[in-house]
């Protein structure tokens, strides 16, 4: 199995009013495929009830930096009571929406040197001392990306367009 290590963890926004979920799945996706990242999407749950719609959506991007390293972010909407209303510009939804940001560096991701004892000795010994700042560096990268996205789509739910 390969090593993670996150970088990223607990970065959440939200908010309670009108959104767009359509248009905030295209930013993040466009987002994530601009920057290198292959987007997927993980998880869609779509249930109806009484107070409105809930939904929970895990969307992930992953770039692989080497044949050793791979940079994720993962992010997960949830949505919760919502209905469907019109605005100025379309329609969307009114209710509240949680976005949480999580991001880490996978390490050996092909398990390369998992194969024996021996592999996992020497990667260990890797990871310590030769590639230990070219980690670093992947680490401050993903750190840096996962909070522009985050800035994005904070930027994005404060917009004003969602007046009805």
């Amino acid at each position: 199995m390969p090593d993670t290590d996150i970088v990223a963890t607990d970065l959440k926004v939200s908010l309670e009013g009108i959104f767009n979920l359509a248009d905030l799945y295209h930013l993040i996706k466009d987002w994530l495929e601009f920057n290198g990242y292959n987007f997927f999407e993980k998880e869609y749950i779509d249930t109806l009830a009484e107070s409105g719609k809930t939904m929970s959506v895990t969307l992930v991007g992953d770039r692989k930096v080497n044949d050793y390293a791979k940079m994720n972010i993962q992010v997960k909407i949830k949505v919760e009571n919502a209905k469907e209303v019109e605005f100025k510009k379309g329609t969307g939804l009114k209710g509240k929406i949680t976005i949480g940001f999580e991001s880490f560096v996978e390490r050996d991701y092909e398990k390369e040197w998992e194969k024996n004892f021996l592999l996992r000795f020497i990667r260990a010994v890797y990871d310590k001392f030769i590639i230990k700042e070219k980690l670093d560096e992947y680490h401050n990268e993903l750190d840096d990306e996962t909070q522009g996205l985050y800035h994005k789509v904070k930027a994005f739910l404060n917009m004003a367009q969602f007046k009805v």
